[in-house]
């Protein structure tokens, strides 16, 4: 997998690949696990991210099925320029997704959940951001690489090709070790109550600088 550089246009995140296949398996085997990273810019990718995100949320009860089957949970902060959509997929199957926000007139997505800690930070630094919606297929749950992918190309596209200082973003609680051990990210809140348009989601409040990103991430 290659990363970008500060210099990079934005479309060149088309061109991540990340592909694991071994001589000998089963070619859906092998599409399987082939897949790209890219930004998602048509309507229908949009209703493929909704649908995988309520079917993803559904599976673990963090909300009830919807008569459309899809779920758009911060409907204020879609269709907005300081939104950015991140897909994984192979051409003919959404794998995963993960949304990033740049602050801006909309705010972001903790500011609802965790407002009174985003103005805070917000104070602090000049360039702050948020990513949300991380959800993966079924047949992608318990694999590491997507979801480990997905970020790591978002944090790439956040604090090389953005500029972002700091990054925030709201997990269930059952994931935070793992954001901690793989990416560093730093728990600085928690909270019971569900997120916005959700149910039976508890979230702690992580916090990633820019500074502290492993300089590999970049290479």
């Amino acid at each position: 997998m290659s990363f970008l550089s500060q210099s990079e246009s934005t479309g060149a995140i088309n061109n991540i690949t990340k592909a694991r296949h071994r001589p000998g398996q089963h070619d859906q085997a092998r599409e399987s696990t082939r897949y790209k990273i890219r930004i998602a810019t048509t309507k229908q990718e949009m209703e493929k991210v909704y649908r995988l995100t309520h079917d993803a949320y559904i599976d673990m009860n963090y909300a009830k099925p919807q008569p459309d089957g899809k779920l758009v949970h911060y409907p204020e902060l879609e269709n907005i320029p300081e939104t950015t959509v991140m897909i994984a997929d192979t051409g003919s199957r959404l794998l995963g997704t993960l949304s990033i926000t740049l602050d801006g007139p909309m705010g972001l997505n903790t500011d609802r959940d965790f407002p009174q800690l985003t103005r805070q930070i917000r104070s602090q630094t000049d360039k702050l951001a948020s990513c949300w919606r991380m959800a993966t297929s079924k047949e992608c749950r318990n694999k590491k690489s997507i979801v480990k992918d997905l970020l790591k190309v978002s944090v790439c596209y956040i604090f090389r090709q953005l500029e972002i200082e700091t990054l925030l973003c709201t997990v269930n609680p059952c994931h935070e070790r793992i954001y901690q051990l793989l990416f560093g990210f730093e728990t600085i809140a928690r909270q019971d109550s569900s997120l916005q348009g959700l149910e039976n989601a508890p979230a702690v409040l992580m916090r990633l600088e820019h500074k502290n990103v492993p300089e590999r991430w970049f290479i």
